[in-house]
């Protein structure tokens, strides 16, 4: 498969996509460093809140502030986004607004285990099909 049909398909730049074809094996990413949060000295009570079922961020967001929190709202939105047990009311609210029915993915796309990233369908779509493993073909069939 060449560049010009794998760049459309991934969404990335032809230049990654070239570095990805022309290199002799799949390079590996550097582990990067976990860096502290503001967030990471209220964790403790975060989880505490958490646990009581006290889950609206705003009215946290305000307590965390008059704790000396410098942080905007946004991160800790971001970190409560990740732990809701259930959608807000205003999410289901909107939604049953909304009333469209959902719709299944693409079967073929659904199917089985989650694509990898663009960078490794990158280096998958530009080897040939013996240099592939059952499962690496079985994902390059999928994406084609």
């Amino acid at each position: 498969m060449g560049i010009a049909i794998i760049v459309p398909k991934l969404a990335i730049n032809r230049q990654t996509v070239r570095r990805y074809a022309y290199a002799r094996a799949l390079p590996e990413r550097d582990l990067q460093a976990v860096r502290e949060s503001q967030l990471d000295p209220f964790l403790p009570f975060l989880y505490a809140q958490w646990k009581t079922s006290r889950e609206n961020a705003s009215r946290l967001w305000r307590e965390m502030q008059e704790g000396g929190y410098s942080g905007t709202m946004k991160q800790l939105l971001r970190w409560s986004s990740t732990r809701r047990r259930a959608p807000s009311k205003h999410v289901l609210q909107r939604a049953n607004a909304a009333a469209q029915p959902l719709t299944p993915a693409e079967p073929s796309m659904s199917a089985g285990r989650p694509l990898p990233g663009a960078k490794r369908l990158a280096w998958l779509l530009c080897q040939t099909e013996t240099d592939l493993g059952a499962s690496e073909r079985t994902t390059v069939a999928r994406v084609r």
